[in-house]
Order: C-alpha cells, then structure tokens, then sequence
C-alpha cells in the first residue's frame, strides 16, 4: 500500500515526455544554438537548464534573515538555480506572482514553494517581501506549487528557486506531442553529438 500510495501520489510536476540528460562543458559553451536547433525541429516543446535534477535537490542552505525571524533561528532550504522556461518546462504550477523574465534584475529575486512559505511563517501575501540570502538582498516574486523532488514518501522540502540564465549542469526537455518519444530523443542524440561528440 505504502508503494501505491508513493506511485500514485501527485508529484507537482508532469512527468509526462520529461526526460533530462547531463552536459558538460563543450554543451554549455553551445547551449543557445543547441536548443534553437531542438526547438526548431519541433521534437521538444522547451527546454531549460538547472542546477539539479527535478528528482534531487543538489545544495541547502541557511538564510540569513527574513521578516519574522527568531532571534537566533536557523532555517535551512535546498537551494536550486535554473535558467529560463523551467517552470515551464517541468510543468511546475506557478500558485502566486510571476516567473523569472529573462532579466538581469531576476538575479536578485526569488521565487520559493509553498512549504518555504510555510516554513518561514511568512505573513499575509509572500509576493514582494523580502530576505536575505548569500549577504545579498532579494525579492520574494513568485510561489510555486510543492514539488516532491526528493523522496516520494516525505514532504516537500522547503526549496528556494533563484535565477541564473548560464547553462547548468542538468538539461530538462519536454518532449513535443506530435512526435513519437523514440523518435525525438533520437533526434536530440544527433543533436547533442552534434554539439559535445566526445561526450
């Protein structure tokens, strides 16, 4: 029952054509022109790039201060980087505010997930409050549905998304409906080949 009941729980995102696969650093240099080249085949819906998988969460962190916060209260949240069109990609619902739009400004903003909200005790509407992480500043613009990106029995962690448009270690792809998978990631082997063919 505990397996059923892990197996059909909801994940908060749509596992659906979603498939991932590593880079490395010849991609990463080629990154725009490789996913132009995908997105024009028609075999992927959209593509992005993060700094974990959607079924990890690679780095936690403290924040150095929030509204509310305890005289010396720690809180610690896993920490994911990802560039433009995750959300999207992932199929990630967007519950409150805005995704990240491709700005430099988005570098000092944040968006958290429901059980980071929560886990801070923020106080009425979370959207434009603001914390402090890595000594630096930042906005709080949007909240996302909770994910379960580690174990399908636990919670959702408190995770805090923040934005960096550079290429990341882990590509997400969300494979188009009008084409058969096995023909798709065929098509984005040649591609990635094409780009990285040592790798």
């Amino acid at each position: 029952r505990q397996i059923q009941y892990a197996k059909n729980r909801p994940a908060g995102y749509d596992i659906n054509r979603l498939i991932a696969t590593n880079a490395n650093e010849d991609l990463g240099k080629h990154y725009s022109a490789f996913k132009n080249e995908l997105l024009q085949s028609g075999v992927i819906e959209s593509i992005s790039t993060a700094s974990s998988t959607i079924t990890d969460i690679n780095m936690h962190n403290n924040l150095d201060q929030w509204p509310g916060k305890f005289a010396g209260e720690t809180v610690e949240m896993g920490v994911i980087a990802v560039a433009n069109d995750y959300f999207k990609t992932v199929g990630m619902k967007i519950l409150a505010g805005r995704d990240y739009n491709n700005v430099v400004s988005d570098s000092l903003n944040v968006i958290f997930n429901e059980a980071a909200v929560k886990r801070l005790r923020l106080k009425g509407d979370p959207i434009s409050q603001v914390i402090t992480y890595g000594g630096k500043q930042r906005k709080i613009i949007g909240v996302v549905k909770n994910a379960l990106m580690l174990s399908p029995f636990a919670q959702a962690d408190p995770t805090m998304f923040v934005y960096n448009n550079d290429p990341h270690q882990n590509m997400i792809y969300r494979l188009s409906f009008k084409v058969n998978p096995h023909d798709a990631i065929d098509k984005i082997g040649q591609v990635f080949s094409k780009y990285s063919p040592a790798y």
